[in-house]
């Protein structure tokens, strides 16, 4: 009797262990959607190397700061000395929120219903976790002005490259990347950019501008772009040569209600930084918009 006792509570044992692996097995995954990561996933930089960043801070750490309210600057990383110099200018004091926005490199917005995303995940740096706005993010979310897609920002350099710059310059703010697509009407740039809140904020366009160009031809193409970049508007957008246009749409957008004070503070090329594909040259141009 106590034999066929114990075959039966094994027997039951058995029979309910694998009631559980069954179960666990035919659980319904995680509910992500195909654009959005689980929480803890960080985003990071491709550069990670902390002493390339010290190494371009050395030439320009003595430089005065001002209050500035928007910008355009480099996202080559072979301009790091242009990039460091641009935001160690930037007084950091009561800054709480950083737009980040650039164009949409490799297309990932061509084909979707989404012309302008942003992320809620928060970058890993060399100088600590640079945090997203999420409150921030999510009244664009709620409004519908923007869409969640963390995947876009993997690997897209016009907001990584920056990311570290923005951690060591303005370590107290967090980040609202935003990446635009090709095929967004500059109309509707300039509107985003008229409904980004400002207090507190700097807005900067991540953007480089002529490709691919000799010399000569660069700055030639540069000169027509930084007339037109002061003040920019819709109705000098086509004298600019760059790689998102509909990002300086947003800028005016985002100038409209203000007035400021443009500022160049460089405007150099590929060949500054040790290019030697002559005709195969990018411009940078790096300035601000202070009140």
């Amino acid at each position: 009797m106590k034999k066929y006792q114990i075959w039966l509570v094994a027997i039951l044992a058995i029979g309910l262990v694998a009631v559980s692996l069954s179960t666990l097995n035919n659980k319904a995954p995680l509910s992500i959607s195909e654009d959005t990561e689980a929480d803890q996933e960080l985003l990071e930089s491709f550069y990670t190397n902390k002493a390339e960043y010290e190494s371009a801070y050395e030439l320009v750490e003595n430089r005065s700061k001002q209050r500035v309210v928007a910008g355009i600057v480099s996202h080559h990383f072979l301009a790091k000395n242009l990039i460091a110099d641009f935001f160690v200018g930037i007084e950091p004091v009561d800054i709480e929120t950083v737009y980040v926005v650039g164009p949409d490199h490799f297309s990932k917005l061509s084909q979707s219903k989404n012309q302008f995303v942003t992320s809620v995940l928060s970058w890993l740096t060399p100088y600590g976790i640079l945090e997203s706005d999420r409150a921030l993010i999510e009244t664009y979310t709620v409004d519908g002005e923007l869409a969640i897609n963390d995947h876009v920002f993997k690997n897209e350099h016009a907001i990584y490259t920056v990311v570290p710059f923005i951690k060591r310059s303005i370590p107290n703010a967090k980040i609202v990347p935003i990446v635009l697509a090709t095929t967004l009407s500059v109309s509707e740039a300039f509107v985003l950019g008229q409904k980004i809140v400002s207090e507190n904020a700097i807005l900067i366009v991540s953007s480089d501008f002529a490709h691919q160009v000799t010399i000569e031809k660069a700055k030639s193409l540069d000169e027509k772009s930084l007339v037109a970049l002061n003040p920019p508007s819709l109705d000098t957008l086509d004298q600019i040569t760059n790689d998102c246009r509909q990002c300086i749409a947003l800028l005016a957008g985002y100038l409209s209600d203000k007035q400021t004070t443009y500022e160049l503070k460089a405007n150099k090329s590929s060949a500054d930084f040790g290019s030697t594909r002559e005709g195969d040259l990018t411009s940078y141009v790096s300035a601000y918009y202070r009140l």
